[in-house]
């Protein structure tokens, strides 16, 4: 009875987040877990998601023009469409990977378990749903049930992104789908200094580079849709209706998305600690939060190492210059453009400009710690900042325009728009006019015989141009958990 005093966009927008994000837990407990805990763990949730219902019960949206609704849906459609869901244009070669992982998820029973290596080691909350129905009516069916699972995420998504926008919808919108860092002027200066990714990837292996969504989203669209999920969510809940009692059990429920995501976000979310540890303190939280954590943060300590890690500070000059131009192109150019607009038109809230401070701040540290040969900390862990700061900038500059239409300002803030929007534009372009050895198709059928243990043969066909022979073992491992761990002895069934 509780659900029906807030307004049905609210209540469908809330209850979809929560089953996006908690269903494939669920199915994770029923399908993995020793059902002596597994049945108090499901307990747990479904009482601590009692109560987060319970506190969420009069929440009330404004929901966006119906033009706003059929162009989001629209744009979700296009952007499953370019990653290769469904599998009707190229996908990036990631999809190998993850293919194989929908293969195995489907054919086997679960937990999945490898003769000679171990079990099945990932993060699968994107992969569990659609696995399931792919068992039910057939593994033919998964291309076209992955795409319809990712849509309604996206659609999720851009939603939450109307809600942020409030008023400067539009504004938001345009943000997150076309802003990103100034990839023209760090490009500009690299190239003065005669540097290039292909060098940083034999010099710095760590490469320190902040992704756009779009970028993100044609290789890893199963961690972005969490991601951002999650993020959207805890940003309404902690600034704009100023409450805390539930984002520990939001965000722990993305760790089974992308834990790299959510640990970008938690110092965020602790920030908020010194002026709201009341709110902290609920049974969503203490509860919700610790079984979930505890059983997914079990389950990766069971996954082999990878051995890429470690502290990233440079070496070498030609090192000191792409970090340092990194850092200024993508993380201090976009705050101090947002800060001036804002010092001088106060176009944004005291709560946006702190969270823009504070999540430019850990991104900046990100970029000295390193986790994986591509760097899978940073690039995660700063996707789901990095949208926020380009949405709160897209409103921002909606805001410029109608304070001070037709002025100079405005006219240089177009010429900077161009410059920021310069790289996710021309991504999309691309997609239909370059067909690289890095895209391709690749559907889950013919991976019927293989599984996630493939051999370096398997790995040459596809990752050769990017990884040295001995790093094959490590690559191969990143979906495996070693059958000795406590956790595949005594918790898996």
């Amino acid at each position: 009875m509780f659900l029906r005093k807030g307004n049905s966009y609210a209540r469908w927008l809330t209850g979809g987040t929560l089953f996006y994000l908690l269903f494939p837990f669920l199915l994770f407990l029923a399908g993995w877990i020793r059902s002596i805990l597994a049945i108090p763990a499901c307990l747990s949730i479904l009482v601590s998601t009692y109560y987060f219902l319970k506190q969420t019960y009069s929440d009330r949206l404004e929901s966006a023009p119906f033009k706003y609704q059929i162009g989001i849906l629209l744009l979700a459609i296009y952007w499953c469409f370019i990653a290769g869901l469904g599998e009707w244009m190229p996908q990036s070669t990631d999809f190998f990977k993850h293919n194989l992982v929908f293969a195995d998820l489907v054919r086997f029973d679960w937990p999945v378990r490898y003769e000679h290596s171990g079990f099945l080691c990932y993060y699968l909350a994107y992969y569990l749903p659609v696995a399931l129905a792919g068992k039910l009516i057939g593994i033919q069916f998964v291309p076209a049930l992955s795409f319809l699972w990712s849509l309604g995420g996206l659609y999720i998504i851009f939603n939450w992104i109307l809600v942020i926008g409030g008023h400067y919808r539009a504004g938001a919108l345009l943000g997150f789908t076309l802003l990103s860092g100034f990839h023209l002027i760090r490009f500009g200066v690299n190239k003065l200094f005669g540097l290039s990714i292909s060098m940083m990837y034999k010099t710095l292996p760590p490469l320190v580079y902040y992704p756009y969504s779009i970028k993100q989203w044609l290789y890893i669209p199963q961690q972005v849709l969490g991601a951002l999920l999650v993020v959207g969510w805890v940003y309404v809940e902690m600034f704009q209706r100023k409450r805390y009692t539930s984002v520990f059990y939001i965000s722990s429920l993305g760790l089974f998305y992308s834990p790299f995501a959510i640990i970008g976000l938690t110092p965020l979310i602790i920030a908020g600690w010194p002026t709201h540890w009341r709110q902290f303190i609920s049974i969503p939280n203490l509860l919700g939060a610790s079984i979930v954590t505890f059983f997914l943060a079990g389950y990766y300590l069971a996954h082999y190492p990878i051995n890429a890690s470690g502290w990233n500070f440079p070496s070498t000059g030609t090192e000191f210059c792409f970090l340092i131009n990194t850092l200024f192109a993508d993380v201090a150019l976009p705050f101090l453009l947002v800060w001036l607009i804002h010092q001088r038109y106060n176009v944004l809230t005291k709560q946006q400009m702190v969270f823009i401070s504070i999540a430019s701040i850990i991104k900046l540290l990100l970029a000295f710690y390193f986790v994986g040969y591509n760097n899978d900390l940073l690039m995660n862990a700063s996707l789901s900042l990095s949208s926020i700061l380009f949405i709160l900038m897209g409103i921002a500059l909606q805001q410029l325009s109608e304070k001070v239409p037709n002025q100079w300002p405005v006219r240089f803030i177009s010429i900077l728009l161009i410059v920021i929007s310069f790289l996710p534009a021309y991504m999309h372009v691309s997609l239909f006019t370059d067909y690289s050895e890095t895209r391709r198709y690749a559907n889950v059928a013919p991976s019927l015989n293989k599984t996630v243990g493939y051999t370096i043969n398997d790995l040459n066909q596809f990752m050769h141009y990017r990884f040295k022979p001995n790093q094959y073992y490590d690559f191969a491992r990143q979906y495996i958990g070693n059958p000795d761990h406590f956790f595949n002895r005594y918790i898996l069934k």
